[in-house]
C-alpha cells in the first residue's frame, strides 16, 4: 500500500481573544461569564455553606466537630456496622432524636449535645459516636427562626416553631394536627418540591410527597421500601398540591393526627444547588443521564413504580467514578460497597452505570433528590 503524510495547522480560540463572529440572535457563548451564579456575597457558588457531608470516626466520648454553618437538620448514619439513621432538627431540639428506619415517636436522647454556627458536639451513643466506628453526617442549614407566628394556613404556626432559609429553599415547621382537612404555612417563597412529615408525639410513618410522583397526589414512606401510593392522596394531602405559601393535609393520623405534634421538612428547588425529579430506568449499564444543573454532592434515589430502597450516595464517601458506596434510610444496614449501585457523578448531573433493579430497573420510574457540590459554572471534571 501507499500513503502520504501532511502537516495541518489550525488556530484555536480558548477565550484569549474576541470571537470573529457574534453569536446568533437569542444565543450566548458557552462560558462561565454567561452562566448564572448560585447564591451571592461571601457564599457565591458555594453550596457547602447550606448543605454538607462530613465523615468522621467515633471516639466513644464527647466529640466536637467543625461545621460550615449551624447544623439545623442532621442525618447521621453509621457506616461500619448496622444502625438506624438518627435525625435531629433545630425546631424539635437537638436533645431529641427521630430514627428514619422506624416509625417511633420522638425520643429524648442527647446525641448532639451542642451546636453553633461553626461546630457541633456529639454525645456517646454508639449510633452516632461509637469508639472506632465510622459515620456519615448529612446536614442542612435552616436559616433562622421565623419572625413571629405564621398564620398563612388554617393551622397557625406559633412563634419559634418554624425556621426558614429561603436562600437555600428549606424550612422546618412544627404544628399540631386537627384531624380534619387543613393547611399550614411552610414559610418559603416558592412551592416546595420535596416534603417530609413525621408525627412526633406518637408513632407514625415518615410520609413524603415529591415532585416526581405529582405533588398532592402521591405518597411515599421514607422508613419503608413501598412503591408510590396514589390511592389515598385525599387522606394525606387533601388531593391538593402545595402552593407558594401553604401545604395541604388531609385527615390521616400520620400527617394530621388530632392534637398530635408533627414536624415538617420542606425543600424548594434552587437552581445550581438543589434538584428534585425523576428518571425512567432502562435496565442497562449504559443507563439514563439525569440533568441537575450542578455536580451533585449528595443523591438519594428511590424506585417509585415498585418496591425499592431509599439509596444515598455522596462524593465524600465515593471520591471517584463510578460511585458505589450506598447507605439506605429505610434499613439499619451498614454501608454497601457493590457495583449494583454504580453511578457516575458528573459536572451537571449523574448517569446510571448499573442494570440493577434497585437503581435502574427497565421501564420503571425512580425519584431523585440531589444537593450540589458545585454549580455547573464552577464544576470540574470528576
Amino acid at each position: 500500500g501507499s500513503g502520504s503524510n501532511s502537516d495541518t495547522q489550525g488556530n484555536i480560540n480558548f477565550g484569549q481573544r474576541a470571537f470573529k463572529h457574534a453569536a446568533p440572535t437569542g444565543f450566548k457563548c458557552l462560558c462561565a461569564a454567561n452562566l448564572s451564579d448560585t447564591f451571592s456575597g461571601d457564599n457565591v457558588n458555594n453550596p457547602s455553606k447550606y448543605f454538607d457531608v462530613k465523615l468522621y470516626t467515633g471516639t466513644g466520648s464527647a466529640l466536637t466537630l467543625p461545621a460550615n454553618f449551624s447544623t439545623d437538620l442532621s442525618w447521621l448514619k453509621r457506616r461500619s456496622a448496622s444502625s438506624n439513621t438518627q435525625t435531629f432538627d433545630r425546631v424539635s431540639g437537638t436533645a431529641n432524636t427521630l430514627a428514619l428506619a422506624n416509625n417511633n415517636q420522638i425520643a429524648a436522647v442527647a446525641m448532639i449535645s451542642a451546636t453553633t454556627d461553626s461546630s457541633y458536639t456529639l454525645g456517646t451513643d454508639a449510633s452516632v459516636n461509637g469508639s472506632d466506628q465510622t459515620y456519615a453526617h448529612w446536614h442542612w442549614d435552616a436559616g433562622s427562626a421565623a419572625s413571629g407566628a405564621n398564620n398563612d394556613g388554617t393551622i397557625n404556626i406559633a412563634s419559634g416553631d418554624q425556621w426558614v432559609n429561603n436562600t437555600a429553599g428549606f424550612s422546618i415547621t412544627k404544628y399540631t394536627g386537627t384531624g380534619a382537612d387543613a393547611t399550614f404555612g411552610h414559610g418559603l417563597s416558592t412551592q416546595p418540591q420535596w416534603i417530609i412529615i413525621k408525627k412526633t408525639s406518637a408513632s407514625g410513618d415518615w410520609t413524603c410527597q415529591h415532585k416526581a410522583t405529582t405533588l398532592g397526589s402521591g405518597r411515599m414512606i421514607l422508613n419503608e421500601d413501598y412503591q408510590n401510593d396514589t390511592t389515598n392522596a385525599d387522606t394525606y394531602w387533601n388531593s391538593t398540591a402545595p402552593t407558594n405559601t401553604v401545604i395541604s393535609i388531609g385527615d390521616h393520623a400520620n400527617t394530621n393526627g388530632n392534637n398530635a405534634t408533627h414536624i415538617c421538612w420542606a425543600w424548594a428547588e434552587i437552581p445550581g444547588y438543589s434538584s428534585f425529579g425523576k428518571y425512567t430506568g432502562n435496565g442497562s449499564t449504559n443507563g439514563p443521564f439525569v440533568y441537575t444543573g450542578f455536580r451533585p454532592r449528595w443523591i438519594m434515589t428511590k424506585r417509585t413504580g415498585n418496591t425499592g430502597e431509599w439509596a444515598i450516595r455522596d462524593t465524600r464517601r465515593s471520591t471517584f467514578n463510578p460511585t458505589d458506596l450506598v447507605l439506605n434510610t429505610n434499613t439499619n444496614g451498614a454501608e454497601q460497597d457493590h457495583a449494583v449501585w454504580d453511578v457516575d457523578i458528573l459536572s451537571n448531573g449523574f448517569k446510571l452505570r448499573t442494570a440493577s433493579d434497585g437503581s435502574n430497573s427497565n421501564n420503571t420510574a425512580f425519584l431523585y433528590c440531589a444537593f450540589a457540590e458545585n454549580p455547573f459554572k464552577t464544576s470540574r471534571a470528576f
